[in-house]
Protein backbone atom coordinates (compact mmCIF):
# COMPACT_ATOMS: atom_id res chain seq x y z
CA UNK A 1 0.00 0.00 0.00
CA UNK A 2 1.22 3.49 -0.79
CA UNK A 3 0.67 6.70 0.68
CA UNK A 4 0.65 9.81 -1.15
CA UNK A 5 0.88 12.88 -0.11
CA UNK A 6 -1.18 15.52 -0.17
CA UNK A 7 -0.44 18.64 0.84
CA UNK A 8 -2.31 19.90 3.99
CA UNK A 9 -5.12 21.88 4.05
CA UNK A 10 -6.18 20.12 0.35
CA UNK A 11 -10.01 19.58 0.00
CA UNK A 12 -11.53 17.60 -2.65
CA UNK A 13 -15.57 18.52 -2.79
CA UNK A 14 -15.32 21.19 -0.22
CA UNK A 15 -13.99 18.11 2.24
CA UNK A 16 -10.87 18.25 4.00
CA UNK A 17 -8.62 15.65 2.99
CA UNK A 18 -5.17 16.88 3.26
CA UNK A 19 -2.25 16.39 5.65
CA UNK A 20 1.18 14.94 5.22
CA UNK A 21 0.63 11.26 5.66
CA UNK A 22 -3.13 11.25 4.75
CA UNK A 23 -4.17 8.23 2.80
CA UNK A 24 -5.43 8.49 -0.82
CA UNK A 25 -7.52 6.00 -2.52
CA UNK A 26 -7.84 7.96 -5.37
CA UNK A 27 -11.46 8.43 -4.60
CA UNK A 28 -13.64 11.78 -3.84
CA UNK A 29 -14.85 11.80 -0.16
CA UNK A 30 -18.65 11.40 -0.16
CA UNK A 31 -20.50 14.68 -0.26
CA UNK A 32 -23.84 16.10 0.95
CA UNK A 33 -25.89 15.27 3.41
CA UNK A 34 -25.85 11.59 4.59
CA UNK A 35 -29.02 11.78 7.00
CA UNK A 36 -31.63 13.98 5.03
CA UNK A 37 -34.84 14.74 7.12
CA UNK A 38 -38.23 13.36 6.44
CA UNK A 39 -40.00 15.89 4.35
CA UNK A 40 -42.99 16.15 6.85
CA UNK A 41 -40.86 16.26 10.05
CA UNK A 42 -39.29 14.34 13.02
CA UNK A 43 -39.78 13.79 16.50
CA UNK A 44 -36.98 16.18 17.30
CA UNK A 45 -37.26 18.34 14.04
CA UNK A 46 -41.41 18.55 13.20
CA UNK A 47 -42.72 20.70 10.58
CA UNK A 48 -42.48 24.49 10.30
CA UNK A 49 -46.39 24.87 10.96
CA UNK A 50 -49.56 22.75 11.04
CA UNK A 51 -53.33 24.15 9.56
CA UNK A 52 -54.97 22.89 12.10
CA UNK A 53 -55.23 20.99 15.80
CA UNK A 54 -56.13 17.83 14.17
CA UNK A 55 -53.41 17.50 11.78
CA UNK A 56 -50.68 18.75 14.37
CA UNK A 57 -51.65 16.15 17.40
CA UNK A 58 -52.43 13.39 14.45
CA UNK A 59 -48.54 14.30 13.90
CA UNK A 60 -47.39 13.55 17.45
CA UNK A 61 -49.37 10.49 17.83
CA UNK A 62 -47.83 9.02 14.79
CA UNK A 63 -44.44 10.21 14.79
CA UNK A 64 -41.63 7.64 15.03
CA UNK A 65 -39.67 8.59 18.66
CA UNK A 66 -36.25 6.62 18.73
CA UNK A 67 -34.60 4.53 20.98
CA UNK A 68 -31.98 6.95 21.46
CA UNK A 69 -34.36 9.68 21.90
CA UNK A 70 -36.27 7.32 24.21
CA UNK A 71 -33.08 6.04 26.36
CA UNK A 72 -32.20 9.60 26.91
CA UNK A 73 -35.72 10.79 28.34
CA UNK A 74 -35.26 7.76 30.59
CA UNK A 75 -31.95 9.00 31.99
CA UNK A 76 -33.00 13.02 31.88
CA UNK A 77 -36.07 11.64 34.03
CA UNK A 78 -33.28 9.95 36.50
CA UNK A 79 -31.22 13.22 36.89
CA UNK A 80 -34.44 15.02 37.94
CA UNK A 81 -35.62 12.44 39.85
CA UNK A 82 -32.99 11.93 42.16
CA UNK A 83 -32.62 14.98 43.70
CA UNK A 84 -36.36 15.52 44.31
CA UNK A 85 -36.36 12.24 45.89
CA UNK A 86 -33.31 13.49 48.23
CA UNK A 87 -34.90 16.48 48.39
CA UNK A 88 -38.51 15.50 50.28
CA UNK A 89 -36.96 12.53 51.86
CA UNK A 90 -34.57 15.34 53.81
CA UNK A 91 -37.61 17.26 54.40
CA UNK A 92 -39.25 14.51 55.97
CA UNK A 93 -36.43 13.48 58.21
CA UNK A 94 -36.36 17.15 58.98
CA UNK A 95 -39.95 16.75 60.07
CA UNK A 96 -39.39 13.71 61.96
CA UNK A 97 -36.83 15.30 63.87
CA UNK A 98 -38.44 18.29 64.83
CA UNK A 99 -41.27 16.29 66.77
CA UNK A 100 -38.85 13.64 68.57
CA UNK A 101 -39.78 15.22 71.65
CA UNK A 102 -43.53 14.59 70.62
CA UNK A 103 -42.74 11.34 70.22
CA UNK A 104 -41.65 10.85 73.15
CA UNK A 105 -44.44 12.02 74.98
CA UNK A 106 -46.58 10.04 73.13
CA UNK A 107 -44.51 6.67 73.74
CA UNK A 108 -46.87 6.25 76.79
CA UNK A 109 -49.97 6.68 74.62
CA UNK A 110 -51.14 3.19 73.06
CA UNK A 111 -51.95 4.94 69.90
CA UNK A 112 -48.51 6.13 69.05
CA UNK A 113 -47.39 2.88 67.01
CA UNK A 114 -49.96 4.10 64.57
CA UNK A 115 -48.49 7.26 64.27
CA UNK A 116 -45.02 6.05 64.17
CA UNK A 117 -46.62 3.06 61.33
CA UNK A 118 -47.85 6.36 59.34
CA UNK A 119 -44.65 8.42 59.24
CA UNK A 120 -42.75 4.99 58.50
CA UNK A 121 -44.87 4.05 55.56
CA UNK A 122 -44.85 8.47 54.52
CA UNK A 123 -40.73 7.87 54.19
CA UNK A 124 -41.11 5.69 51.17
CA UNK A 125 -43.41 8.60 49.67
CA UNK A 126 -41.09 10.74 47.45
CA UNK A 127 -40.68 7.34 45.35
CA UNK A 128 -44.12 7.28 44.52
CA UNK A 129 -44.31 10.96 43.98
CA UNK A 130 -41.03 11.07 41.52
CA UNK A 131 -41.10 7.25 40.35
CA UNK A 132 -38.51 6.77 37.65
CA UNK A 133 -39.48 6.44 34.06
CA UNK A 134 -39.97 3.01 32.43
CA UNK A 135 -39.21 2.00 28.82
CA UNK A 136 -42.87 1.47 28.29
CA UNK A 137 -43.87 4.84 29.71
CA UNK A 138 -41.54 7.12 27.97
CA UNK A 139 -42.99 6.90 24.40
CA UNK A 140 -46.20 8.14 25.58
CA UNK A 141 -45.07 10.78 27.56
CA UNK A 142 -42.74 11.98 25.32
CA UNK A 143 -45.84 12.27 23.03
CA UNK A 144 -47.30 14.45 25.54
CA UNK A 145 -44.81 16.65 26.56
CA UNK A 146 -44.38 17.41 22.80
CA UNK A 147 -48.16 17.58 21.94
CA UNK A 148 -48.48 20.17 25.32
CA UNK A 149 -44.96 21.94 24.45
CA UNK A 150 -45.29 23.18 20.51
CA UNK A 151 -48.85 24.52 20.39
CA UNK A 152 -46.72 27.44 18.53
CA UNK A 153 -46.54 25.19 15.31
CA UNK A 154 -50.31 25.94 14.79
CA UNK A 155 -51.37 29.73 14.53
CA UNK A 156 -53.13 30.99 17.28
CA UNK A 157 -53.72 27.60 19.37
CA UNK A 158 -52.44 27.25 22.93
CA UNK A 159 -51.88 24.79 25.53
CA UNK A 160 -55.56 24.80 26.47
CA UNK A 161 -56.30 23.42 22.93
CA UNK A 162 -54.72 19.97 23.84
CA UNK A 163 -55.24 19.86 27.29
CA UNK A 164 -58.03 17.47 26.94
CA UNK A 165 -55.84 15.60 24.27
CA UNK A 166 -55.43 11.60 25.34
CA UNK A 167 -52.56 9.59 24.88
CA UNK A 168 -52.50 6.10 25.51
CA UNK A 169 -50.98 4.97 28.27
CA UNK A 170 -49.70 1.42 29.40
CA UNK A 171 -53.40 0.22 31.37
CA UNK A 172 -55.08 3.41 30.21
CA UNK A 173 -56.13 4.57 27.01
CA UNK A 174 -57.57 7.80 27.69
CA UNK A 175 -54.91 9.95 29.67
CA UNK A 176 -55.42 13.24 28.93
CA UNK A 177 -51.82 15.40 28.02
CA UNK A 178 -52.87 17.84 30.70
CA UNK A 179 -52.72 14.93 33.30
CA UNK A 180 -49.13 13.41 31.56
CA UNK A 181 -47.79 16.61 31.95
CA UNK A 182 -48.37 17.63 35.07
CA UNK A 183 -48.18 14.29 37.05
CA UNK A 184 -45.14 13.81 35.83
CA UNK A 185 -43.52 17.20 35.62
CA UNK A 186 -42.32 17.00 32.11
CA UNK A 187 -41.41 20.66 31.84
CA UNK A 188 -38.86 20.49 34.31
CA UNK A 189 -36.58 18.04 32.59
CA UNK A 190 -38.17 16.62 29.15
CA UNK A 191 -37.15 19.91 27.47
CA UNK A 192 -33.42 18.90 28.05
CA UNK A 193 -33.81 15.96 25.41
CA UNK A 194 -37.12 17.21 23.60
CA UNK A 195 -35.97 20.75 23.24
CA UNK A 196 -37.56 23.04 24.95
CA UNK A 197 -41.11 25.22 24.59
CA UNK A 198 -41.48 28.28 22.55
CA UNK A 199 -44.98 28.54 23.36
Amino acid sequence: MSTNRVPAGATAGGVGIGGQFARSSGRRPVSGNLTTMPQNGSFLYPPASFASKGEYVEFWKNASVSDTILTKLVKAREKWRVPQVKAARDRLVSEWESQKRIRRMAKKDPGFYAVERAARENATGPEKRFPPLSGELARPIAVAHQIWSKTHLVPGMTQQDVRDVTVAVPGDPNVTVEEIVTDWRTDEWAGFVLGSSAS
